[in-house]
């Protein structure tokens, strides 16, 4: 819409073009042009195009919302923005094909993001709003920078000219108020910050040292030439107890990306960050904390004694005894790689962070698993678990603790309980498990470890997850066993069918078949694997599992056929599907005998037919005369009486 236009229509806006406003070319409506009025109540989105002549934009009459988005495309005069009032402040999106002028924004500003030709920025409020902002572009002047007639909650600097220009024996000072942004520091070799409360600089690549002569939160990005940052001179100056009192007090900050190789900070800071991935020499005089992020090449450090330290990414040498770690999952993945290509060297680093991982317990296991089912040091393996252990049982509050005690890994020891995500606590345990299958013939804790293994089993879950896991085709020996010696402690106690029994048991039955059929077992191993078919498999598929089993252990087949026909009827209440009644249960019992004394099974006959079918005279009589006999029946010694109890 031109700018005749809008006068004709007396800028009734809000009756023609509602909330979002676009206007391409001259617009501007008071000021010959220059300055573009608006009273829109329900604005909620601007677009102004190509206005080579607006200067001020006034947006004051546009009554009180809760935020504004503004795009600005090439308007090269633009210098003054009059926002509304604004609850959460605006969002300004600025295109030219050039560095921009100056520009001046009053009012909330919430983000604000700018593109030209030779740079791109973004800024975005940490909290809420700036309450104005400063834009110094290719016509600002040094004194705008060096010393400022207004202070602005933010001031961006466009111009690497411009800093070039207010840069005096080879050093920018700063002395503004406010938030201040450097969009362009490529032309700076010093800075000294003198005024500022927040400093973020960008493309400093030349910039070697920095002051710090009030406490201010500096960030920099491409640092590659930085080596020193200090508090400045003006401490010097000071007489010494007032330089004390001065050190105590600063409590600067800094946040340092770059390749920069050495790097030293003088005097006493308060959290530091290094993003700097091929630094090999750092000295911190004092800090309230210092955190790493991917700094493995750090060969040489000098540090005050008792400083937090945090390591996130790649561990270095130096520090992998006094810092706390953190590592994310591509940069274990890359490590774990390394140690699969032979650089065993990495081990302990990597057995060192895995502890220290936030949720650190399933991606632990999995990458211990990983490693042992390489072939290293199965001792060192077990020893980090049983510290991710111990960690995970802590309160919260001491998780990030360095050391662990005695007590702590002894605590661990005593229990088997994992913080594993929901949807992966099967595919957690089973890692578990076969971590201690592996390190068990190698390390007498994980040889210990195996008392309270058998000991969690009292409850049903872990109980079920053992004979699951354990009696899988591809369970190693030693998990094999376990999963045995806790089938017969059950069958000893009683308890089996209440651990087996119910809806959610999610245990194999044909591997516990498998088992039976084709692995050498003691008695009572066999008679514990019996009872767990018996719990486990579908009603409907028991003749043919007998057949099965009949073909390698007639005798005692037979006789705990016969001791499962002596069952309460609560079992058959609880193993029957259907409706259950008294008439289908003594079927039941009947059918059991018959299976018991068919030769060779009931190869020849179909399953569902047998098991549904009711009873013959004949046959009933034959299930008498068996039950009548079986106390005489030698075959009742390969079985202890049933006590199952059924929930």
């Amino acid at each position: 819409m031109q700018r005749n236009q809008l006068a004709d229509a007396g800028i009734g806006l809000g009756e023609t073009l509602g909330q979002v406003v676009a206007l391409h070319g001259p617009t501007g409506n008071a000021d010959q042009g220059r300055r573009l009025v608006l009273n829109e109540l329900r604005l909620r989105a601007l677009d102004l195009h190509d206005d080579p002549a607006l200067e001020v934009l006034d947006l004051r009459g546009c009554g009180r919302q809760h935020y504004l988005h503004l795009q600005l495309d090439r308007l090269p005069h633009l210098r003054e923005i009059y926002l509304p009032c604004l609850a959460e402040g605006a969002i300004l999106h600025l295109f030219n094909l050039d560095v921009p002028a100056s520009l001046t924004v009053h009012g909330r500003v919430r983000e604000i993001d700018a593109d030209w030709q030779k740079g791109t920025l973004r800024l975005t409020h940490r909290q809420r709003s700036w309450e104005g902002v400063q834009l110094l572009g290719h016509d600002a002047k040094p004194d705008d920078l060096v010393d400022p007639p207004l202070a602005f909650p933010l001031n961006v600097v466009l111009s690497s000219e411009l800093l070039q220009a207010a840069t005096m024996d080879g050093a920018l000072c700063l002395s503004g108020q406010g938030e201040w942004y450097l969009a362009d520091a490529s032309a700076l070799e010093r800075l000294v910050i003198d005024g500022p409360s927040v400093l973020r600089v960008s493309r400093a690549h030349a910039l070697r040292s920095m002051q710090m002569c009030k406490p201010a939160h500096f960030e920099g990005t491409q640092l590659d030439a930085l080596a020193r940052l200090g508090t400045g001179e003006a401490r010097c100056s000071l007489n010494a107890p007032a330089a004390a009192q001065y050190c105590m007090s600063f409590k600067g900050a800094a946040v340092l990306r770059g390749n920069m190789q050495a790097l030293t900070l003088v005097d006493e800071w308060g959290e530091v960050q290094l993003h700097t991935p091929r630094l090999e020499r750092l000295a911190l005089s004092g800090a309230t904390s210092l955190t790493l992020h991917n700094c493995g090449h750090l060969e040489t450090v000098s540090l005050p004694e008792g400083l937090a330290i945090d390591c996130h990414g790649t561990v270095p040498t130096p520090l992998l005894h006094v810092a706390r770690f953190f590592i994310d999952e591509a940069t274990l993945k890359q490590a774990l790689n390394r140690l699969a290509a032979g650089e065993n060297e990495l081990l302990d680093s990597v057995l060192t962070m895995l502890p220290q991982r936030a949720g650190a317990a399933f991606h632990g296991l999995t990458s211990l698993l990983q490693l042992a089912e390489q072939g290293l040091d199965a001792q060192a393996l077990w020893h980090c678990r049983r510290m991710i252990a111990a960690r995970q049982m802590m309160p919260r509050r001491r998780r990030q603790c360095i050391q662990l005690t005695d007590q702590d890994l002894a605590r661990a020891d005593g229990a088997w309980r994992w913080d594993l995500p929901r949807d992966r606590v099967d595919e957690g345990i089973l890692a578990d498990l076969q971590l201690w299958a592996l390190c068990s013939p190698h390390s007498t804790d994980a040889q210990t470890y195996r008392k309270s293994l058998v000991a969690s089993c009292n409850e049903g879950q872990k109980f079920q997850w053992i004979v699951r896991f354990g009696s899988r085709p591809d369970a190693l020996s030693p998990l094999r066993q376990l999963m045995l010696e806790v089938l017969v402690k059950q069958q000893a106690c009683g308890t089996l069918s209440l651990c087996l029994g119910g809806q959610d048991n999610t245990v194999n039955h044909r591997y516990l078949v498998r088992i039976m059929s084709h692995e050498p077992l003691t008695a009572e191993q066999r008679n514990a694997l019996l009872g767990a078919v018996s719990e486990v498999a579908p009603w409907e598929e028991l003749p043919q599992l007998v057949t099965t089993l009949l073909q390698r252990y007639p005798g005692p087949v037979r006789a705990f056929l016969i001791a499962l026909s002596r069952n309460p009827d609560d079992w058959f209440h609880g193993r029957l599907p259907g409706r259950v009644g008294a008439t289908r249960i003594r079927q039941a019992r009947l059918q059991l005998t018959q299976l018991a004394l068919m030769p060779g099974g009931w190869s020849g006959m179909t399953t569902n037919s047998r098991l549904n079918e009711p009873p013959t005279a004949a046959s009933e009589a034959q299930a008498q005369v068996a039950r009548n006999s079986a106390f005489e029946d030698p075959l009742g010694s390969y079985l202890t009486p049933p006590t199952h109890i059924r929930r």
